[in-house]
């Protein structure tokens, strides 16, 4: 059941959620590489896992939404 809700929007609300509220503690630019990173490696255990790969979409949701976060910073850096 709480598989079929993943599928959904929930999937990437979730990390988005955690990404926002990471977002408030202003975090430096090597701890957002490292929370990247992390999700990166934690998508690629995931898929080799045979009940979690159905939820591979949370941590790399977090990394792909952290990159994005990690280029605005930069972006209000150049101006």
């Amino acid at each position: 059941m709480l598989q079929r809700q993943l599928e959904s929007a929930w999937g990437v609300l979730i990390p988005g959620g955690i990404v926002a509220a990471l977002l408030c503690l202003e975090l430096s630019f090597s701890q957002w590489r490292v929370l990247i990173v992390l999700g990166l490696l934690a998508t690629t255990a995931m898929l080799y896992h045979k009940r979690l790969r159905h939820f591979v979409l949370l941590p790399s949701c977090v990394a792909f939404a952290s990159g994005l976060a990690l280029v605005m910073m930069n972006l209000d850096n150049l101006k």
